[in-house]
């Protein structure tokens, strides 16, 4: 899980590729000297939430 609004996933040929996902707006993470956006770790812990109860 990248953020709130993006995820990794792995290919078939085991390579992975980060997707952004559309009309998902969520705050972003902090990324190197930029600040995280308000509420982004609550935002990427829901996501992740729901990915372990939906599989």
């Amino acid at each position: 899980m990248a953020d709130g609004d993006s995820i990794t996933v792995r290919q078939t040929d085991g390579s992975q590729m980060s997707v952004e996902l559309c009309v998902i707006d969520a705050p972003e993470v902090k990324q190197g000297e930029v600040p995280a956006q308000a509420f982004s770790n609550e935002a990427k812990d829901k996501r992740t939430l729901a990915s372990r109860c939906c599989r």
